[in-house]
């Protein structure tokens, strides 16, 4: 559904006048949590990037080496890189289902597959996680992008919903009011109304 601006600006008025509070993308703790998703990808890429290329190294120019590759991880861990990366795309645009949903199936992914191998599994934490290098490397970053994710997709879902519903209130009040001097009006000459009403208001803009 298309939403025009007249209509977006007069709810904004309308919720102003009325001392309606929303949450919207550009609250503070969306805001925050898009920052801390930054980091969280940037300290998930330091490693699992290296973890790539050192793989990538041995496969290529060490074959003694690339014997103890762990075949399933190495590949999942691109898999999850491009994932990853799509998701950070879909962050920033702010499509916050795409986005939660890549990151959450990346996550889980790498994390079974990570559990799988007996080098960087938890089960075998004896002093807990704080001891375990591989818990930091790549179970910590994971769960704290997960986290904050799950925050903007909460967010962004709850603004949407709310904005639709006080879109659709205002939009109503508007068709009321123009049909009381529109009498029987079209579906094709309220469209064509709310066309013109964008219009003036991007020419204002404009000058």
């Amino acid at each position: 559904m298309k939403l025009y601006k007249s209509v977006l600006k007069k709810t904004e008025e309308y919720n102003y006048k009325k001392g309606i509070t929303r949450i919207t993308t550009d609250c503070s703790a969306y805001k925050a949590c898009k920052v801390l998703y930054y980091l969280s990808f940037i300290w998930f890429m330091v490693f699992h990037g290296l973890y790539i290329l050192s793989n990538t190294t041995a496969f290529f120019f060490y074959e003694a080496a690339a014997k103890n590759i762990h075949k399933e991880l190495f590949i999942t861990s691109i898999i999850v890189l491009i994932f990853m990366v799509a998701g950070i795309v879909f962050v920033k645009k702010k499509w916050h289902i795409p986005a939660f949903a890549v990151t959450l199936v990346s996550g889980v992914a790498q994390i079974t597959v990570l559990n799988g191998n007996d080098n960087v599994s938890l089960a075998f934490l004896e002093h807990g996680f704080l001891s375990n290098k591989f818990f930091w490397y790549h179970h910590a970053p994971i769960i704290l992008l997960n986290l904050f994710v799950l925050i903007q997709f909460a967010i962004g879902i709850i603004a949407k919903i709310q904005l639709k519903r006080d879109y659709n209130r205002t939009l109503a009040n508007m068709f009321a009011a123009y049909s009381e001097n529109n009498p029987n009006v079209s579906d094709a000459e309220w469209t064509a109304h709310l066309e013109e009403l964008d219009r003036k208001l991007e020419e204002k803009k404009e000058n």
